[in-house]
């Protein structure tokens, strides 16, 4: 299912063109109901780059481009039509509809993503008992000091054969979501699963998209 009209035209009504564009261009100069810089698609010394307020377009004279609000970050930001659309929509505080079976499957990236968090958090927690004495050991000789690993959220995964998968169940996560988060494999000979990180230090990296 498509992205309605109606959508698009309400998303695009509360888009001011202007205020996106000089998030990424410096519009110095104007002319009636357009402002001008030098856009960013092309070189150029002499501002050529205009957007239209009133029209809600942009166009350079000098490379052609040109188009509106979702043109434009899908041009900038080099995005596919939809997540050009997602961009837009979280500013503008509007919701996408859903694709037909997006749903399911966006919930169960949200659950990944907060198995994941869960993950990170009890890797630095572990940091802290007697499981994670060798790793602030390493950490002290490197001259990481306490306060980089709490600010990054430095981890270690103890030297256990279950003890994330142990942890993460009682939280109410399950195996095959443990497998597909990448954390947990099951072994070959008798199907029994066991922690895919063990005895090493965890550095969480996280996705600001995935937090907006």
């Amino acid at each position: 299912m498509p992205i309605p009209d109606s959508f698009l035209d309400e998303l695009v009504s509360r888009t001011d063109i202007t205020e996106l564009v000089g998030g990424y261009v410096r519009l110095t100069k104007k002319s009636g109901s357009s402002m001008f810089g030098l856009c960013p698609f092309h070189s150029e010394k002499t501002p050529s780059f205009s957007v239209n307020s009133e029209k809600q377009i942009y166009h350079c004279f000098g490379c052609g481009k040109g188009g509106g609000a979702i043109g434009f970050v899908r041009e900038i930001e080099n995005l596919p039509f939809r997540d050009a659309v997602e961009v837009l929509a979280r500013k503008a505080g509007m919701t996408v509809p859903e694709e037909d079976g997006q749903v399911e499957a966006a919930n169960r990236r949200k659950r990944i993503y907060e198995l994941n968090r869960e993950t990170a958090r009890y890797f630095h927690s572990v940091l802290a008992t007697p499981l994670g004495e060798t790793a602030r050991n390493y950490l002290v000789s490197r001259g990481i000091s306490k306060e980089s690993v709490t600010r990054f959220g430095i981890g270690v995964a103890p030297d256990t054969w279950s003890g994330l998968l142990d942890a993460m169940t009682k939280k109410g996560y399950s195996l095959p979501e443990l497998i597909e988060a990448g954390l947990c494999r099951r072994g070959k000979k008798d199907g029994g699963a066991y922690d895919f990180f063990r005895n090493r230090l965890m550095f969480p990296v996280i996705d600001v998209q995935a937090m907006l």
